[in-house]
């Protein structure tokens, strides 16, 4: 991803935004949010992935240009919040520096995307998170909250990932289906994006100019009959419980922490790359070879149970509005044995 030119202060900003962003309005990196304490951006890592050099300078811009607090999202971003108008300007001209934003605010403002961490370079989760990139201006005009999950591994584990079009696979092979429907369209590797692209085009050409979601519009409106062919296979089961060759599991409470912290803690541990999650985990990987491809498949919960390491933080709240389905267990695991065994149940 080649990286944008320097960052233009003199660009439109949202410095005075705050009384009239219009419901739905998401922050990015190009496109702050004002808050109580300054600015906030939203960070949307390419494939959920950061390498230790990447995580470690947000780690140090955290605390230099913001108020310390990254807060991990249920879409598998990052937020910084506490920033001013200089130092919002710094931190995007790093941030390019490091290879980590799209080359103009559009595309990354459409790049809503969320993979399923446990993928291998080059498999179809990979190719098709590449490949929606770069046609995401073929999309027509869609609400900022709109998004798309991939989730191609054996097992889908997305399922309760905020996502209005998901990629998914079946018995018989790949499916595109609509949020809310519980069966999906067969299509193949080739064709997978091309049916994302018409059923997006669906929702944009049913949907008033209020509703944001594709759920509000199943409800309203019956998807044609060959969208709805096809089952998912199940959902894997807890993540929390299942072993991975792909690295640690690492649980933050409500999604927060303290740069300082996040920097000691990937800075041990012989770290190679960090993976975003939508469950308030990051998968933190070592230097060692993955040989296997899915870290969910024929494993037992009570043969293979695996410790999801904790972090002790003092969060506020999830700056993040959409639902997560791992909140309650957290904030109850939160108030108990800080020791025990993290397993929010779905």
């Amino acid at each position: 991803m080649a990286n944008a030119a320097k960052f233009d202060s003199s660009q439109p900003r949202t410095h005075a935004m705050k009384s009239r962003q219009p419901i739905g309005w998401c922050p990015s990196v190009y496109r702050p949010m004002e808050t109580g304490d300054g600015l906030l951006v939203r960070l949307r890592p390419h494939l959920g992935r950061l390498t230790l050099d990447q995580l470690t300078s947000l780690c140090e811009m955290a605390s230099r240009y913001g108020n310390g607090m990254m807060t991990f999202t249920c879409r598998s971003n990052i937020q910084i919040r506490g920033l001013s108008e200089h130092t919002h300007t710094e931190l995007v001209n790093q941030m390019n520096t490091l290879g980590l934003l799209d080359r103009d605010q559009e595309t990354e403002r459409r790049r809503n995307i969320i993979v399923s961490p446990f993928w291998l370079k080059g498999d179809e989760t990979v190719q098709l998170a590449n490949s929606l990139v770069r046609r995401l201006h073929e999309l027509p005009t869609l609400p900022d909250k709109f998004g798309f999950t991939i989730d191609a591994g054996e097992q889908p584990c997305l399922s309760t990932a905020s996502g209005d079009i998901r990629i998914e696979r079946s018995k018989d092979g790949l499916i595109v289906r609509a949020d809310r429907s519980h069966k999906g369209r067969l299509v193949t590797p080739d064709t997978a994006l091309d049916g994302l692209m018409e059923m997006a085009e669906w929702f944009s050409r049913h949907r008033m100019s209020d509703q944001t979601r594709m759920a509000e519009i199943i409800a309203e409106h019956t998807l044609p009959s060959e969208w709805t062919t096809t089952q998912p296979l199940p959902k894997c089961a807890e993540i929390t419980t299942k072993p991975t060759p792909f690295g640690d599991m690492t649980s933050i409470p409500f999604g927060q922490i303290d740069a300082p912290q996040l920097n000691r803690i990937i800075a041990s541990g012989n770290t190679k790359e960090i993976r975003l999650t939508p469950w308030y985990r990051i998968l933190v990987r070592r230097h060692k070879d993955v040989t296997k491809t899915d870290p969910t498949h024929n494993s037992s919960t009570e043969n293979n149970p695996i410790a999801v390491r904790r972090i002790e933080t003092h969060p506020t709240s999830c700056q993040d509005t959409d639902h997560n389905p791992y909140r309650a267990g957290l904030q109850r695991t939160h108030k108990g044995n800080h020791n025990r065994q993290l397993s929010p149940k779905r």
